[in-house]
């Protein structure tokens, strides 16, 4: 019998980081060294954030988040593409958090293909229902934690664009430079995103 990994639900306390993830992913291809990145942040304080603790846990979670990408996909965070810097902020979260990257795949794409183009918090719900099975981890959340990592998700795909104010699926258009990603990587990460069957060509 397969072993299922165990969800991670740390992404309660932090949102999308967008701008702080940019400082840091730029560091890193300057130093490429962690604790040169780690010390640099903590002493200059480039997370602009007043409490050392901050700096701290802020710091780890995107540290967590960009060593889950390659030296090429950290070059497009910090590049002048908005779209593309969207792809890869998402991509690292569903990397990172796995409830995140099958929720894209088993609601945003299987919705997204079928026309359906509304996610509310019916879907959620379902979702979580249906991955409380096989993750015992869920049961165990309290109804303000599900709410929370709720309201995180949603927060996570309106400011990646994956939705929009109302939560109807937006059409993601892949750039040449994001079509390299998937054809160097692995193609089955294109089920995170609300792509069309024929707009990437692996």
């Amino acid at each position: 019998m397969a072993i299922i990994e165990k969800y991670s639900m740390s992404f309660t306390t932090t949102g999308l980081l967008r701008k702080e993830t940019i400082v840091v992913a730029t560091l890193f291809l300057e130093l490429q060294d962690w604790s040169n990145i780690r010390q640099r942040v903590m002493d200059e304080n480039c997370l602009q954030m007043k409490a050392l603790n901050s700096r701290r846990r802020i710091f780890t979670e995107i540290k967590a988040r960009l060593e889950c990408l390659n030296p090429a996909e950290i070059r497009i965070v910090c590049s002048d593409c908005q779209q593309d810097i969207d792809i890869v902020l998402w991509l690292a979260l569903c990397r990172r958090y796995h409830f995140i990257g099958d929720f894209a795949k088993e609601v945003i794409r299987e919705k997204y293909l079928s026309m359906q183009r509304h996610i509310d918090i019916a879907d959620y719900a379902i979702f979580l229902e249906r991955k409380s099975e096989f993750h015992p981890e869920i049961q165990k959340l309290t109804d303000s934690t599900r709410d929370r990592l709720r309201q995180m998700l949603f927060h996570f795909m309106r400011h990646c664009n994956l939705i929009n104010r109302e939560n109807n699926i937006q059409t993601m258009f892949i750039s040449s430079a994001i079509e390299e990603l998937f054809k160097n990587g692995s193609s089955a990460e294109i089920a995170y995103f609300p792509i069309p069957q024929n707009m990437v060509k692996i």
